[in-house]
């Protein structure tokens, strides 16, 4: 199973660090999902149960603001 990354961030690409440790994790895609929740959710309606699957199907989640 992978390790879920749960990214809260409203403006990653101007983040210095965030945006570094995003990249860098994306190099890892078997082993990593990257979830962007302001990507996901511009309106903030958030899908309960679809981010509930998201967590379930994934070994470890790590939440980064």
């Amino acid at each position: 199973m992978k390790t879920l990354v749960i990214l809260a961030h409203p403006d990653i690409e101007s983040s210095k660090v965030n945006k570094v440790w995003k990249r860098e994790s994306l190099k890892y895609p078997d082993e990593i999902t990257i979830h962007e929740l302001y990507k996901e959710y511009p309106d903030w309606n958030i899908d309960v149960l679809n981010e509930s699957n998201i967590v379930c199907v994934h070994f470890i989640s790590s939440f980064k603001y």
